[in-house]
């Protein structure tokens, strides 16, 4: 159907009604062979992207000042991972651990550890629980 002569057609701006986060989508290699996919700002990984170490482990996420930070995915090459939130390149906030023979560990996390309330499956059992500075406390 073609608009009559006098109608008014109006195309929302998306780009102008997005923040933008990121100077641009960048691919590079580190020195140490690493390398990096995703936004980046001031030279730094900022915004989305996806880090794969050398080692073969991978963090896929937000990224903040060079950081790991924000909503993100870390893998291990031997099947563990994380999934949950990140603050300055540590679990911090709620998160879930998995083991590849199928233990779990889904809860809060302060500074690389389980801290506060929290789930553990064993492979036997579903544990509820509180935890501190990475130890089960009752």
């Amino acid at each position: 159907m073609v608009p009559e002569e006098d109608a008014v057609v109006s195309i929302p701006k998306i780009a102008e009604e997005v923040p933008k986060i990121a100077e641009e989508v960048k691919y590079f290699v580190m020195n140490d062979g690493s390398y990096y996919k995703g936004e980046m700002q001031g030279g730094r990984r900022h915004g989305r992207g996806k880090q794969t170490w050398i080692n073969g482990k991978t963090y896929e996420g937000q990224w903040r000042d060079g950081m790991m930070h924000g909503k993100g995915t870390f893998r291990f090459t031997d099947g563990r991972s994380y999934e949950g939130d990140y603050v300055n390149d540590k679990k911090h906030g709620a998160g879930t651990f998995t083991w590849p023979d199928g233990r779990w560990f889904k809860g809060e996390w302060q500074d690389g550890v389980q801290h506060g309330s929290g789930q553990s499956y064993n492979l036997k059992k579903t544990i509820d629980g509180v935890w501190a500075y990475g130890t089960r406390i009752f």
